[in-house]
């Protein structure tokens, strides 16, 4: 995903003389999803632990999706978003190549 502007489709709310601006991630994630063929991304947390994780399943078009875990500390959530993609659209072609048809 490429960087963008702030745009119409983004909010911006002014608390206590703090202006935050979020954007409607929505719209990209779905639209990188379709774009890739993705079925489903899942954003996970977990305050105790910190834990901050993006799921993507590419295909069960030939059977349960098979996967990997990849620990890494991104700058921009966009960047993560945009490897978890390639890596379960990557997962999905070397199990099918690989004849792991489940």
């Amino acid at each position: 995903m490429r960087p963008r502007s702030i745009g119409a489709s983004d909010v911006s709310r002014s608390v206590h003389g703090v202006t935050t601006v979020t954007r409607d991630v929505t719209r990209d994630v779905t639209a990188e999803m379709m774009t890739r063929g993705h079925e489903q991304v899942v954003f996970v947390t977990d305050v105790a632990s910190g834990l901050r994780a993006i799921i993507a399943v590419h295909s069960t078009a030939l059977g349960p999706a098979l996967g990997g875990i990849r620990f890494w500390h991104y700058e921009r959530e966009d960047d993560a978003l945009l490897d978890v993609l390639r890596l379960s659209e990557a997962m999905t072609l070397k199990a099918s190549i690989a004849g792991l048809h489940q």
